[in-house]
């Protein structure tokens, strides 16, 4: 499955996130953690001569999992989010 998340201007009006929204981001953030699992051991480091910009711009996955992370504690103060997060297909060991 590919999570599809289309940012849309049906917020809040304090600027946080709708239900349906945070659901959706839910769900996309729950994807890229098994993506990130199935893919991050075969990630390896930029060489050290490369250009440092580009470097910098190819994130490693362990800080890519802990951005997904903080995002999901955000999105899982609401009982039914978290629920669902937690009723989420795993990855295997």
């Amino acid at each position: 499955m590919r999570a599809r998340f289309v940012w849309c201007p049906a917020r809040r009006a304090g600027g946080g996130l709708g239900a349906e929204l945070q659901e959706r981001a839910a769900a996309a953030a729950l994807a890229l953690l098994r993506h990130l699992h199935a893919w991050g051991a075969t990630w390896s480091a930029p060489e050290a001569g490369g250009d440092a910009a580009a470097a910098a711009a190819a994130a490693d996955p362990a800080s890519a999992a802990q951005a997904v992370l903080q995002l999901l504690t955000r999105l899982t103060k609401r009982h039914s989010i978290a629920l669902k997060a937690r009723a989420a297909p795993r990855p295997p060991p």
